[in-house]
């Protein structure tokens, strides 16, 4: 079936079964005809595309939960605001819930197969999309927001979360080596554009409600019809995302099982080889010849050498009957314990993951689950004035921490009222935070084709240090005219140095440097690692002072502060970076099998990533490549 363009197959064998190997003249043969018949292959556009649209609806629910925060805080807490550890617990849930489900999913996906879960982590999305778009307080304020709240964003995190090793892992099994990493990046870009998308949703929802939400800098209430659209545009914004989720989960069963799975976990290399023909159109018939193959009776391919002759093959290590779950589950964890415990593979594994999470302590920040708390900050766009009665305290320090008050002696600047404030924030997140992502974005996928992953990486966490270091002494020391312009201009830049930089290595790099049986659970444990990082730090900001400054402070300096704490970050995952990742790429820069890199990273591996003469390299080059470029253009 043909579906712009794609070719889609809509029932698709089961691939869940252990098969008996002991006909197969020669194993490791059939195996690298599949990875020939792979190389052989185009880009798979079909397979970015599942893997695409599905973190496209994840990035637009992890973006929408953020900027409609304000909303709910303004129709269902006003005047007192959102308890700060309610709102610690708001933006932390969809974290929490992707930690436990990078993991599990990552788990299952290697014990049961890729494709037995790939669809239904988007079904737990649609549903935790539908429990949030419904969170009620009850009639009589009978039920708890926050508790609904809280509950939906934890299921919508875990299906977000699942996403994460199943679109990586699937998006590299199926790519041939030259188009790896562009496809994997390609996946990956849906992310900023998810987040554009939740951006331009928001806005346009809002204005459509422009008339019932207050615009005057006089008027700070919020009456009956301005909570009702207030709490329409919420509800609205959230459950569009419903769309990009559907389309997914209808693609992502149209795909076979990961044709390495299929030949590395279950021993079926000719059916593996078969699904990819299938997906990716290839001539059967000139593929069996290329490699001189021929058919059998049962369809059991030998290789013509082996013809009248078959030699015999050592037996698996397990069973040739299908295993039960918990002989399954104890090979696992002994396959586990030998590969990354015995042959040192912790220590690939131990750098990603440390890498991930010292990134995502900023990025989530800046431009995850508090990107709308971010901007006003920065622009200071809803400064107010108003006269207390004495004995309330500082009016400038309580009217920021409540900053829409029904005191009829409240005022806000220019023509920030509610409406104004809602717009303005939204934008400037938009302006700020989701250009640098999708310039970034689409230059990496430019760049990574011939660039090495891990040299971009080591060159994206030192110029973050630098451009952190400068920001937050322009935001702590500069003028409010000098925060405004300097620091938009250095947190565009930021956003771009994402993305050409950690943004997608740390996503890329933990598919390629393992091998099929663990490669799903080891990108879910670095993923996971990552959302620790960004929880620990979304608690820290939300609790820490400087100057007396806090979460709640519409103020850069507290922006400029925060900042200046991420340049340690930066310099922890600048050096497992160059000590404990190894390189994925040849000397040319052309990408490796995957079945080399498997081992790249092990204790008898002479890794160039391991000796001082490749460490030195990369630093030189991390700093000196762009005058290198230069020289060799003039």
């Amino acid at each position: 079936m043909d579906i712009f363009g794609f070719k889609l197959r809509l029932y698709v064998k089961d691939r869940t079964k252990l098969e008996s190997v002991s006909n197969i003249p020669d194993l490791a043969e059939r195996k690298r005809q599949l990875y020939d018949v792979i190389d052989d292959a185009h880009f798979q556009k079909l397979v970015v595309f599942n893997g695409g649209v599905g973190f496209f609806a994840g990035a637009y629910q992890i973006f929408a939960m953020a900027v409609t925060l304000p909303f709910i805080n303004l129709a269902y807490y006003n005047p007192l605001g959102i308890p700060r550890h309610e709102e610690t617990l708001l933006r932390t849930a969809i974290l929490l819930g992707a930690f436990f489900g990078q993991i599990i999913s990552g788990f299952l996906a290697d014990l049961k197969g890729r494709r037995k879960l790939y669809g239904y982590e988007l079904m737990v999305l649609l549903l935790a999309i539908v429990g949030v778009c419904m969170s009620s307080t009850g009639l009589v304020r009978s039920m708890s927001l926050f508790g609904w709240l809280f509950t939906w964003r934890l299921l919508m995190g875990l299906g977000i979360g699942a996403d994460y090793p199943l679109s990586a892992t699937i998006a590299s099994e199926f790519a041939p080596t030259q188009h790896r990493a562009r496809m994997i990046a390609s996946v990956f870009y849906a992310q900023p554009l998810g987040y554009l998308f939740a951006g331009l949703v928001t806005l346009m929802v809002l204005h459509s409600h422009r008339h019932h939400i207050p615009n005057d800098p006089l008027t700070t209430s919020c009456d009956e019809h301005c909570h009702q659209a207030l709490d329409n545009c919420w509800r609205i914004i959230v459950g569009i995302g419903v769309i990009p989720a559907l389309i997914a989960v209808g693609f992502r069963r149209t795909i076979p099982e990961s044709p390495l799975f299929t030949a590395d976990v279950l021993n079926r290399p000719t059916e593996a080889r078969d699904d990819v023909v299938m997906l990716t159109g290839q001539d059967r018939g000139l593929e069996l010849r290329r490699n001189n193959v021929q058919a059998g009776p049962n369809d059991n391919m030998e290789p013509a050498a082996h013809q009248g002759a078959p030699n015999p093959v050592p037996r698996p290590d397990y069973e040739e009957e299908p295993l039960n779950w918990i002989q399954r589950w104890r090979d696992y964890w002994g396959s586990f314990h030998e590969y990354f415990i015995m042959q040192g593979q912790w220590r690939p594994l131990f750098g990603v993951s440390v890498a991930w999470c010292c990134f995502d302590i900023a990025y989530y920040a800046l431009v995850g689950s508090s990107a709308a708390a971010t901007a006003p900050k920065l622009w200071q766009n809803f400064y107010a004035t108003c006269t207390l009665p004495l004995g309330e305290g500082n009016s400038t320090d309580y009217i920021l921490a409540h900053p829409f008050l029904t005191n009829p002696n409240c005022s806000t600047p220019g023509d920030s009222g509610i409406y104004g404030y809602l717009m303005s924030t939204t934008a400037e997140v938009l302006l700020i935070l989701c250009l640098g992502s999708i310039v970034g974005g689409a230059l990496m996928i430019y760049f990574i084709q011939n660039h090495s992953p891990r040299r971009i990486q080591a060159t994206g966490f030192l110029c973050l240090f630098f451009i952190f270091m400068i920001t937050g002494v322009i935001l702590r020391f500069g003028s409010p005219g000098q925060a405004k312009v300097g620091g938009s201009i250095m947190l565009v830049l930021a956003g771009i140095l994402f993305e050409i930089g950690p943004n997608f290595t740390t996503f890329m790099l933990p598919v390629e440097l393992f091998k099929t049986q663990h490669r799903a659970l080891a990108h879910g444990i670095a993923a996971a690692t990552g959302r620790a990082g960004a929880i620990l730090f979304q608690v820290y900001v939300q609790y820490s002072e400087f100057e007396g400054n806090n979460f709640k402070d519409h103020k850069p300096i507290w922006l400029g502060f925060t900042v200046l704490v991420f340049m340690p970050a930066m310099l922890m995952g600048l050096i497992v970076t160059v000590y404990l990742i190894p390189e994925t790429r040849d000397e040319d820069g052309s990408n490796r099998r995957l079945e080399v890199l498997q081992h790249v990273g092990g204790k008898d591996a002479r890794s160039n990533a391991y000796n001082r003469h490749s460490q030195f390299e990369l630093w030189a080059s991390a700093i000196f490549l762009p005058w290198r470029k230069y020289q060799e253009s003039v």
